[in-house]
């Protein structure tokens, strides 16, 4: 689904009492992102690095790689787009900072603040894989499969 907005005049000139000006406001906010955008932005992890150098070398042609993505106010670590299907996906790289403790990041158990984050990114039409680093550096994980898997939420 696809929604355009326009206005003939800044959203600051709104009258604060209008329900349509929080509207536009979230519009303005969240709105598009850009897929035409091919510049590489720095790396928060090393992590994220090393998967953007791995997913790149093993993608199909037809496919866009960005990484550190806004939307609706958050970053996505990467947002893959197949450009000939239309399908896109936000790939989250989750280091130690996205679980309370080791016992946590084994049973997958996020942190409040990144659930509620996928939450509302999920509820403006994004769908995730997530990749923990601890599965990707132990050596008997299959990165082979996470690039599989990618391709076939892509199709």
């Amino acid at each position: 689904m696809q929604i355009h907005c326009f206005i003939s005049m800044p959203i600051s000139q709104v009258p604060e009492r209008i329900w349509l000006k929080k509207y536009l406001e979230y519009v303005n906010d969240c709105g598009e992102v850009s897929f035409h955008s091919s510049e590489l932005k720095p790396f928060d992890s090393y992590f994220e690095e090393d998967f953007f150098n791995f997913i790149r070398s093993c993608s199909d042609s037809g496919y866009k790689i960005q990484n550190q993505v806004v939307s609706c106010g958050f970053k996505i670590d990467f947002v893959i787009n197949n450009m000939k299907s239309g399908r896109r996906i936000a790939i989250e790289c989750d280091g130690p900072t996205h679980f309370q403790n080791e016992i946590d990041e084994a049973y997958g158990v996020y942190i409040e603040n990144d659930e509620e984050r996928q939450r509302i990114l999920e509820s403006a039409g994004w769908k995730f894989y997530r990749i923990k680093y601890s599965d990707w550096i132990n050596s008997k994980f299959d990165r082979n499969s996470v690039a599989a898997d990618i391709a076939n939420l892509l199709k």
